[in-house]
């Protein structure tokens, strides 16, 4: 990747990474599955899809590792991919009414309902 390129990627690197957490959506790739593909960290890749990497000789390094398992070009690293239903956001609340105490049940209903979207946060 020459010099030019990976600077103007790197300026750009929290677009690259939404993109890049697109692209590997698309193909298939769940973040663990990406990560081992890739020979990633799975924490290290969470920072590139943040745009949390401040070395750019880093950046370019799992970058290449990258384009070379997508078989992407550096511009598509650039290119919005938001599908038309864009992201899925989830909120939950107790909202129970004033001096109702939660049951045993309902305590651990939401906290199976917690544990489900970190698991998902998790896989995707």
């Amino acid at each position: 990747m020459d010099k030019n390129t990976i600077e103007i990627l790197f300026s750009e690197r929290k677009k690259v990474g939404l993109n890049l957490f697109e692209i590997m959506k698309e193909q298939g790739y769940t973040k663990i599955s990406f990560s081992n593909r890739v020979k990633i960290s799975r924490p290290t890749l969470n920072h590139l899809f943040e745009g949390e990497i401040s070395s750019i000789t880093t950046f370019e390094k799992y970058l290449d590792r990258i384009r070379d398992v997508l078989q992407v070009q550096e511009q598509e690293f650039l290119i919005g991919r938001r599908t038309a239903i864009g992201e899925l956001q989830v909120a939950f609340s107790c909202n129970e009414p004033k001096g109702y105490h939660p049951g045993e049940r309902e305590k651990e209903m939401f906290e199976i309902l917690e544990d489900l979207i970190n698991l998902c946060d998790f896989y995707y």
